[in-house]
């Protein structure tokens, strides 16, 4: 991806501006978009608004791109295909993302756009502000759960039942969830709540 503004992701993009003054913004493989900041230092202004929406969502952006540099004819977002729930899978078909492995065992959905230097930036957005905008909130997926003996077993040490209060510590690392304990980063842990007391399905 390149540097752009810090526009806000929500920002209306200026109508006469074209993708050919888009600076590239590199982005590290693998990255998690987790918050607004990672959105505006991470990803050029066309797609803020979308990967904000994502990210709403709990979707996990993988990458994405809106620049001409290097010969580059396409803008484009892709998803983490495992960070997706069944219903979000399906969705993502219907909207017709294309299925590619990442090299490392991963799978991404990607979506996207022919454009060229003349190409207005508001439509760049306005294309996958309606391709985001189809998605359901989901759990966020790449949050790691464990069980109790797993999370326990964080701490790299054998404990007894003697070690109750030593376990509450532990614990205290993780978001208890119905079906399991997931860990606590601390930017995630709000977005974790939210999903556990909504009702959402994991």
């Amino acid at each position: 991806m390149g540097v752009e503004n810090n526009q806000d992701p929500g920002h209306e993009l200026p109508r006469f501006e074209v993708v050919g003054s888009v600076q590239r913004i590199m982005q590290t493989s693998g990255l998690i978009l987790r918050d607004r900041s990672d959105i505006e230092q991470y990803v050029e202004a066309p797609l803020r608004s979308a990967c904000q929406n994502l990210l709403e969502k709990n979707i996990h952006t993988t990458a994405s791109s809106a620049n001409i540099e290097e010969g580059r004819t396409e803008a484009y977002i892709s998803v983490d295909e495992t960070s997706l729930s069944p219903e979000n899978r399906m969705i993502a078909d219907r909207l017709g993302g294309q299925t590619s492995s990442t090299g490392h065992g991963g799978k991404v959905i990607y979506f996207g756009m022919k454009i060229d230097e003349h190409t207005p930036v508001a439509d760049i957005g306005r294309h996958f502000d309606v391709i985001a905008d189809h998605f359901q909130v989901q759990f966020p997926a790449w949050v790691a759960r464990r069980t109790k003996d797993e999370a326990l077993a964080t701490a790299g040490i054998i404990l007894t039942d003697r070690d109750a209060d030593l376990k509450r510590e532990i614990l205290q690392g993780f978001v208890l969830g119905r079906d399991g304990f997931y860990y606590k980063d601390a930017r995630d842990e709000e977005r974790v709540h939210q999903a556990l007391t909504s009702g959402i399905k994991m």
